[in-house]
Protein backbone atom coordinates (compact mmCIF):
# COMPACT_ATOMS: atom_id res chain seq x y z
CA UNK A 1 0.00 0.00 0.00
CA UNK A 2 1.32 3.50 -0.80
CA UNK A 3 2.48 5.31 2.29
CA UNK A 4 1.69 8.90 3.32
CA UNK A 5 5.31 10.02 2.97
CA UNK A 6 5.79 8.91 -0.63
CA UNK A 7 6.96 11.53 -3.10
CA UNK A 8 6.65 12.55 -6.73
CA UNK A 9 8.94 10.81 -9.25
CA UNK A 10 12.12 8.68 -8.72
CA UNK A 11 12.42 5.00 -9.65
CA UNK A 12 9.10 3.23 -9.30
CA UNK A 13 8.15 0.11 -7.42
CA UNK A 14 5.62 -1.47 -9.75
CA UNK A 15 2.94 -3.64 -8.26
CA UNK A 16 1.06 -5.68 -10.82
CA UNK A 17 -2.50 -6.67 -10.06
CA UNK A 18 -4.77 -8.79 -12.13
CA UNK A 19 -8.42 -7.77 -12.18
CA UNK A 20 -10.35 -10.85 -13.29
CA UNK A 21 -13.53 -8.92 -14.00
CA UNK A 22 -11.80 -6.87 -16.68
CA UNK A 23 -9.00 -9.25 -17.72
CA UNK A 24 -6.13 -6.82 -17.83
CA UNK A 25 -3.04 -5.94 -15.86
CA UNK A 26 -3.02 -2.67 -13.97
CA UNK A 27 0.41 -1.25 -13.23
CA UNK A 28 0.49 0.71 -10.03
CA UNK A 29 3.43 2.76 -8.80
CA UNK A 30 3.74 3.43 -5.08
CA UNK A 31 7.07 5.24 -5.08
CA UNK A 32 7.18 8.99 -5.60
CA UNK A 33 10.05 11.38 -4.91
CA UNK A 34 11.02 14.97 -5.70
CA UNK A 35 11.94 14.79 -9.38
CA UNK A 36 14.06 17.86 -10.03
CA UNK A 37 14.12 17.21 -13.78
CA UNK A 38 10.45 18.20 -13.94
CA UNK A 39 10.46 22.01 -13.79
CA UNK A 40 7.90 24.35 -12.32
CA UNK A 41 5.70 25.79 -15.07
CA UNK A 42 3.98 29.17 -14.72
CA UNK A 43 0.43 29.29 -16.08
CA UNK A 44 -0.49 32.87 -16.88
CA UNK A 45 -2.80 34.60 -19.32
CA UNK A 46 -5.33 37.33 -19.84
CA UNK A 47 -8.48 35.19 -19.70
CA UNK A 48 -10.38 33.94 -16.67
CA UNK A 49 -9.28 30.33 -17.31
CA UNK A 50 -5.65 31.08 -18.23
CA UNK A 51 -4.01 31.75 -14.86
CA UNK A 52 -3.64 29.09 -12.19
CA UNK A 53 -1.03 27.43 -9.99
CA UNK A 54 -0.01 23.81 -10.47
CA UNK A 55 2.58 21.15 -9.64
CA UNK A 56 4.03 19.84 -12.87
CA UNK A 57 4.35 16.04 -13.15
CA UNK A 58 5.92 13.51 -15.47
CA UNK A 59 3.09 12.29 -17.66
CA UNK A 60 4.26 8.79 -18.65
CA UNK A 61 2.72 7.04 -15.63
CA UNK A 62 -0.65 8.73 -16.09
CA UNK A 63 -0.63 8.01 -19.80
CA UNK A 64 -0.34 4.33 -18.82
CA UNK A 65 -3.38 4.73 -16.56
CA UNK A 66 -5.22 6.26 -19.52
CA UNK A 67 -4.41 3.30 -21.77
CA UNK A 68 -5.55 0.82 -19.15
CA UNK A 69 -8.87 2.60 -18.61
CA UNK A 70 -9.37 2.77 -22.37
CA UNK A 71 -8.79 -0.96 -22.59
CA UNK A 72 -11.26 -1.64 -19.79
CA UNK A 73 -13.95 0.75 -21.00
CA UNK A 74 -13.33 0.06 -24.70
CA UNK A 75 -13.57 3.79 -25.29
CA UNK A 76 -10.87 6.30 -26.33
CA UNK A 77 -10.11 9.16 -23.95
CA UNK A 78 -8.90 12.66 -24.75
CA UNK A 79 -5.93 13.97 -22.79
CA UNK A 80 -3.94 17.20 -22.71
CA UNK A 81 -0.63 15.39 -23.18
CA UNK A 82 0.68 16.58 -19.81
CA UNK A 83 0.02 15.92 -16.12
CA UNK A 84 -0.26 18.24 -13.17
CA UNK A 85 -1.90 18.83 -9.79
CA UNK A 86 -3.78 22.12 -9.66
CA UNK A 87 -2.98 23.97 -6.42
CA UNK A 88 -4.97 27.16 -7.07
CA UNK A 89 -7.70 26.80 -9.69
CA UNK A 90 -8.39 29.39 -12.41
CA UNK A 91 -11.75 30.17 -10.78
CA UNK A 92 -10.15 30.69 -7.35
CA UNK A 93 -7.50 33.00 -8.78
CA UNK A 94 -9.81 35.03 -11.00
CA UNK A 95 -12.80 35.36 -8.67
CA UNK A 96 -11.26 35.26 -5.18
CA UNK A 97 -7.54 36.11 -5.15
CA UNK A 98 -7.16 38.57 -8.01
CA UNK A 99 -9.87 40.95 -6.70
CA UNK A 100 -7.95 41.11 -3.41
CA UNK A 101 -4.72 42.19 -5.08
CA UNK A 102 -2.96 38.82 -5.36
CA UNK A 103 -1.28 38.55 -8.76
CA UNK A 104 -0.40 35.33 -10.54
CA UNK A 105 3.23 36.47 -10.43
CA UNK A 106 3.01 36.60 -6.62
CA UNK A 107 1.56 33.08 -6.52
CA UNK A 108 4.28 31.78 -8.83
CA UNK A 109 6.99 33.35 -6.70
CA UNK A 110 5.55 31.92 -3.47
CA UNK A 111 5.23 28.50 -5.10
CA UNK A 112 8.86 28.44 -6.17
CA UNK A 113 10.04 29.68 -2.79
CA UNK A 114 8.06 26.87 -1.15
CA UNK A 115 9.36 24.40 -3.78
CA UNK A 116 5.92 22.97 -4.47
CA UNK A 117 7.47 20.65 -7.06
CA UNK A 118 8.77 18.62 -4.10
CA UNK A 119 5.49 18.49 -2.18
CA UNK A 120 4.65 14.87 -1.24
CA UNK A 121 1.29 13.41 -2.13
CA UNK A 122 -0.48 10.07 -1.86
CA UNK A 123 -2.57 8.52 -4.61
CA UNK A 124 -5.92 7.39 -3.18
CA UNK A 125 -7.79 5.87 -6.10
CA UNK A 126 -8.86 6.16 -9.70
CA UNK A 127 -11.87 8.46 -9.83
CA UNK A 128 -14.62 9.01 -12.35
CA UNK A 129 -16.93 11.97 -12.96
CA UNK A 130 -20.07 11.70 -15.08
CA UNK A 131 -22.42 14.26 -16.61
CA UNK A 132 -25.04 12.68 -18.87
CA UNK A 133 -22.98 10.95 -21.58
CA UNK A 134 -19.70 12.69 -20.66
CA UNK A 135 -17.03 11.06 -18.50
CA UNK A 136 -13.83 12.28 -16.86
CA UNK A 137 -11.18 10.04 -15.26
CA UNK A 138 -8.53 11.09 -12.76
CA UNK A 139 -6.37 10.05 -9.81
CA UNK A 140 -7.71 11.32 -6.48
CA UNK A 141 -4.81 12.40 -4.27
CA UNK A 142 -4.16 13.53 -0.70
CA UNK A 143 -1.47 16.05 0.28
CA UNK A 144 -1.31 17.93 3.60
CA UNK A 145 1.54 20.03 2.18
CA UNK A 146 -0.62 21.39 -0.63
CA UNK A 147 -3.43 22.17 1.81
CA UNK A 148 -1.02 23.97 4.15
CA UNK A 149 0.28 26.04 1.24
CA UNK A 150 -3.29 27.05 0.38
CA UNK A 151 -3.81 28.09 4.00
CA UNK A 152 -0.74 30.32 3.78
CA UNK A 153 -2.21 32.00 0.70
CA UNK A 154 -5.39 32.67 2.67
CA UNK A 155 -3.38 34.59 5.28
CA UNK A 156 -2.33 37.11 2.61
CA UNK A 157 -5.90 38.16 1.86
CA UNK A 158 -7.67 41.25 3.16
CA UNK A 159 -10.87 39.23 3.34
CA UNK A 160 -9.59 35.71 4.11
CA UNK A 161 -13.04 34.22 4.67
CA UNK A 162 -13.79 34.57 0.95
CA UNK A 163 -11.19 31.92 0.15
CA UNK A 164 -11.60 28.48 1.73
CA UNK A 165 -8.42 26.37 1.50
CA UNK A 166 -10.31 23.19 2.47
CA UNK A 167 -12.79 23.59 -0.40
CA UNK A 168 -10.41 21.70 -2.62
CA UNK A 169 -10.41 18.38 -4.47
CA UNK A 170 -6.81 17.62 -5.53
CA UNK A 171 -6.45 15.21 -8.42
CA UNK A 172 -4.47 14.35 -11.53
CA UNK A 173 -6.56 14.29 -14.69
CA UNK A 174 -6.07 11.16 -16.80
CA UNK A 175 -8.49 11.82 -19.64
CA UNK A 176 -12.07 12.49 -20.67
CA UNK A 177 -14.55 11.51 -23.37
CA UNK A 178 -15.51 15.03 -24.52
CA UNK A 179 -14.21 17.65 -22.09
CA UNK A 180 -12.80 17.77 -18.58
CA UNK A 181 -15.65 17.99 -16.09
CA UNK A 182 -15.27 20.29 -13.09
CA UNK A 183 -17.00 21.29 -9.88
CA UNK A 184 -19.13 23.72 -11.92
CA UNK A 185 -20.51 20.63 -13.69
CA UNK A 186 -21.39 19.03 -10.37
CA UNK A 187 -18.33 16.75 -10.39
CA UNK A 188 -16.39 16.61 -7.12
CA UNK A 189 -13.09 14.80 -7.59
CA UNK A 190 -12.90 13.35 -4.10
CA UNK A 191 -12.85 9.87 -2.55
CA UNK A 192 -16.60 9.47 -3.07
CA UNK A 193 -15.92 9.40 -6.81
CA UNK A 194 -13.51 6.43 -6.60
CA UNK A 195 -14.26 3.49 -8.88
CA UNK A 196 -11.00 1.56 -8.44
CA UNK A 197 -8.52 1.57 -5.56
CA UNK A 198 -4.76 2.10 -5.94
CA UNK A 199 -3.13 -0.37 -3.53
Amino acid sequence: MCREETYIGWSELIIIKFFRAFSFLLLISCSHGPHRSVPFIAHTGEGSWDSYLAINLESKKYENYKKLIEREKKNALISRGESHITVITPVEFWNLLRPQGITIETLNQLAQEANIQAFPFREICLGKGVLKNEETYYVVIHSPDILNFRKKIQLLLKEPNKFRPENYYPHITIGFTQRDLHESDGVLKDEKSCFKSIQ
